[in-house]
């Protein structure tokens, strides 16, 4: 998956240097992060890369809807690749840990939602409480 994403970036026109490389794969763990957390792991490899950096980059893959930015409601915003196949997940407001939901709930919602009145073009579906770590 990882190879999926630094291939967007390229088919997109953008090279792909190393503090790129090394974000995508901080961003690859199942768990959300805060753009301090993933420039801290960043650096471990990258000691030169700056905070200011690792902000361009997550605007830039945002942009290209390689991740999304999710806040909390805590006034910390964090980061998460976004799949390539369909799925939503739960988010655990504690440790930032995703755990994908095996079904989508809008499937439960279609006979709900008059197509007259409101037509359904793309949706998105995740749930935040504490996972069984943190609970």
């Amino acid at each position: 998956m990882y190879e999926d994403y630094l291939n967007r970036l390229k088919s997109s026109g953008y090279k792909i240097t190393p503090q790129r490389r090394e974000l995508l794969k901080a961003l690859s763990a199942n768990k959300m992060k805060t753009a301090e957390e993933l420039h801290n792991q960043v650096t471990s490899n990258q000691p030169n890369v700056s905070l200011d950096t690792i902000y361009r980059n997550l605007h830039l893959l945002q942009q290209l809807n390689i991740i999304s930015e999710i806040n909390l409601g805590d006034g910390k915003n964090r980061f998460r690749l976004n799949s390539s196949s369909h799925n939503h997940h739960m988010i655990c407001i504690n440790c930032g840990r995703l755990q994908e939901l095996n079904f989508c709930p809008m499937e439960f919602l279609e006979d709900k939602i008059d197509s007259k009145k409101f037509k359904v073009t793309n949706h998105s579906f995740e749930i935040f409480g504490y996972c069984s770590n943190c609970s």
